[in-house]
């Protein structure tokens, strides 16, 4: 390329980035975001959504939920695995027209125990429960879970130990001194038998 033409290019670039003024975020995060004990960093993001306003007779639209299923977080991941979502003819996860109230479940998991796929995973190695039935489920604390587990209306499951419990489900109904007992139980040992 030559030197002139190179010039009049690196003109044009600086032009264009001072005219387009984006808007920024700012985030604190972890340097290794697996990582909880990571050195915190501050992410500067610009929203390329903004700069539509620098292309005139550009214009946004709308795409609801019915098109596609967003997932930024487990909450997301565990309702989308669930029943509460089917997969269309045309390879579409849509919500399952069953689930209670015609609406997808409310899900908050424990944000320090299922931030990362792998925390949920562990929780759901043996299946993931049903959530057709569900309108809400609220999860504290490590508990592991399985197919056999049916939540139906609004759910919360507290575990204030330090250590996983497993959340019987179908089949596996005890009474409260044995529930105690499986709630109890080392996961790790459930599992094996």
């Amino acid at each position: 390329m030559s030197e002139r033409r190179e010039r009049a290019l690196r003109k044009t670039r600086i032009r264009a980035t001072t005219k387009l003024t984006l808007t920024h975020s700012i985030r604190f995060r972890t340097f290794f975001a697996r990582r909880s004990d990571s050195q915190k960093v501050v992410q500067l993001e610009t929203a390329m959504g903004a700069a539509i306003e620098c292309f005139p007779g550009a214009t946004a639209i709308t795409v609801n939920r019915t098109r596609f299923a967003p997932v930024k977080k487990s909450d997301d991941l565990l309702l989308l695995r669930s029943d509460a979502y089917v997969i269309s003819d045309d390879f579409r996860p849509i919500l399952n027209p069953a689930c209670a109230g015609g609406k997808a479940p409310v899900i908050t998991l424990d944000s320090k125990k299922y931030k990362f796929v792998q925390q949920l995973e562990r929780a759901t190695r043996c299946g993931v429960p049903s959530l057709v039935s569900c309108t809400r489920l609220t999860i504290k604390g490590e508990v592991w879970m399985s197919r056999k587990c049916i939540f139906e209306g609004e759910v919360s499951i507290i575990n204030n130990s330090d250590e996983p419990k497993f959340v019987p489900g179908r089949g596996e109904r005890a009474s409260f001194e044995e529930t105690t007992s499986i709630l109890a139980m080392n996961p790790a040992k459930w599992l094996q038998t």
